[in-house]
């Protein structure tokens, strides 16, 4: 919660709390040396929490934790002033970025639809096109070695061909003397890279599987624990969240489309960070629908827009 309202303070651009003569009666929480706290400011915060389903005691209980928080921000904003921290050159860009990027928010917020709630046929219909996720959602523990790139030989990649436990590959790898880390996690199937899905759907589980990162090879061996399926009724609310997070992605990109498509943009000087006009250009229709994580994880021109 503290990092949450610190986050806030620098969001909100200006280092300062409410003065007393500005404040009507009866609106004070806290005095915290010369400044205040005011219920303006613990409604604030209490607007961006979910407290819809609590308790009047969980309320209750959430109110002090924010009140506790908003003290330990305003006592972090004075030591933050008394070290004339506001003044760096490093603080002052960030709060300027902050506040560029609240009102780009503003603008997407006052500009885009009101998203209407999914349909019953709309959550029924992504139910049934994610089967891996909800009705035949598995749990897997996997084995997993990792190695720098460097030491991804044509010699390991030999032995991986001939290889049908995670086991053998250690072996080869303590007798060349290279250096590794041995992990053991548990996925869900829906979450598994597409390759590995796909192959284990066709029944082919005695198989390792390598996947190349910009600094580290993965080599993994999956085994399948259980089923763990999710009912239409459980997925119902999550299933909701998702397609109203794609709706508004569609928005978004449609709205941006519709802002660059009105502006006049030139590139000028793209060398002089490795880029050229081709590798700025972009497709002139709005991004299609995607399902799963990738609804969730929104690919934003200017970061914080969603």
């Amino acid at each position: 919660m503290l990092g949450a309202l610190v986050i806030a303070a620098a969001c909100g651009v200006a280092l300062s709390a409410c003065s007393s003569k500005d404040i009507a009666a009866g609106q004070t929480l806290v005095r915290v040396n010369n400044d205040e706290i005011t219920v303006h400011q613990l409604n604030e915060e209490l607007a961006h929490l979910d407290v819809t389903d609590m308790s009047v005691a969980a309320q209750t209980e959430q109110r002090k934790r924010v009140v506790d928080a908003l003290i330990d921000r305003e006592l972090l904003i004075v030591d933050a002033k008394h070290a004339n921290l506001e003044h760096e050159p490093g603080i002052m860009q960030a709060m300027e970025r902050a506040k560029l990027q609240i009102l780009a928010q503003a603008s997407l917020q006052k500009q885009l639809p009101i998203i209407a709630k999914p349909t019953q046929d709309e959550i029924d219909a992504y139910f049934k096109s994610h089967p891996d996720a909800y009705a035949q959602r598995k749990l897997y523990s996997i084995d997993q070695v990792q190695i720098a790139n460097r030491d991804f030989t044509d010699g390991l990649d030999s032995e991986l061909n001939d290889a049908k436990a995670l086991e053998g590959v250690m072996v080869w790898l303590d007798l060349h003397k290279v250096p590794y880390i041995k992990t053991e996690y548990l996925d869900k199937s829906a979450d598994l890279p597409p390759q590995m899905l796909e192959k284990l759907h066709s029944g082919d589980t005695a198989q390792l599987y390598v996947f190349k990162g910009s600094e580290k090879t993965s080599i993994l061996f999956p085994i399948k624990l259980m089923d763990s399926p999710i009912s239409p009724a459980d997925a119902n609310a999550e299933i909701a969240d998702i397609i109203v997070s794609q709706k508004r992605k569609e928005a978004t990109e449609a709205y941006l489309h519709k802002l660059r498509a009105a502006a006049k943009l030139e590139y000028v000087n793209l060398k002089s960070i490795g880029l050229s006009d081709p590798d700025m250009k972009r497709d002139d229709k709005p991004m299609p629908r995607q399902g799963g994580k990738e609804a969730e994880s929104t690919e934003r021109g200017v970061s914080g827009l969603k």
